[in-house]
């Protein structure tokens, strides 16, 4: 047996080194490791007042969803339904889900309120109330045509936009550019939308 400079033997140096990668390995022994985030939404869609029709997706923000799906659950009264999105609709800030008719018995009242929360191996996050409304079906055909106001020249391919007034209950229209029959129009016309709509 060697016996090094300060007298120790080089076998009683070895269980040393053995121990302390050992517990390098185990992550120090420093304890368990620390439990998964719990959910917390901050807002849906990015409103403070959310609302979306079923079977529609709507995007939920917030933080410690996890790198891996968990479930959506929307509740109206004692309906409650978990929905789980697809794993490219999932990250740790933020979520796509489709929001559900009902639970497959019963479908949520429309108009009406559903409590989104988000489950995961953390907990159950806080709720989140989400407005359900009916889905607008438009068809051209049942609208009636009438001329209002006509512009001072035909134009066609205008670009025309609703721009919103200082109250809810006024607007403008602004029209610009478009074709009037030999060359391109280079004019910006607005006019103030009535209440009936007209102009």
């Amino acid at each position: 047996m060697k016996v090094g400079a300060k007298g120790k033997s080089a076998f009683s140096v070895f269980p040393v080194l053995v121990a302390c990668a050992l517990l390098a390995a185990c992550g120090g022994g420093g304890g368990a490791p620390a439990p998964p985030p719990v959910p917390s939404i901050q807002n849906i869609n990015n409103a403070t007042s959310p609302s979306s029709p079923v079977a529609l997706p709507i995007q939920i923000n917030g933080t410690g969803f996890q790198g891996a799906p968990g479930e959506v659950i929307f509740t109206q009264g004692s309906i409650s339904t978990a929905v789980t999105p697809s794993a490219g609709g999932w990250s740790p800030t933020g979520i796509v889900a489709v929001v559900p008719a009902g639970d497959g018995t019963t479908n949520f009242t429309l108009p009406g309120t559903v409590s989104v929360s988000v489950k995961t191996t953390g907990g159950t996050s806080n709720s989140v109330n989400l407005t359900l409304v009916p889905t607008v079906t438009f068809n051209v055909n049942n609208v009636t045509w009438t001329t209002t106001t006509a512009l001072p020249t035909p134009v066609s391919a205008m670009g025309a936009v609703a721009v919103p007034g200082a109250t809810s209950s006024s607007a403008f229209v602004v029209v610009a550019g478009g074709y009037i029959g030999t060359s391109n129009s280079t004019s910006v016309l607005s006019n103030v939308i009535n209440p009936n709509g007209t102009l």
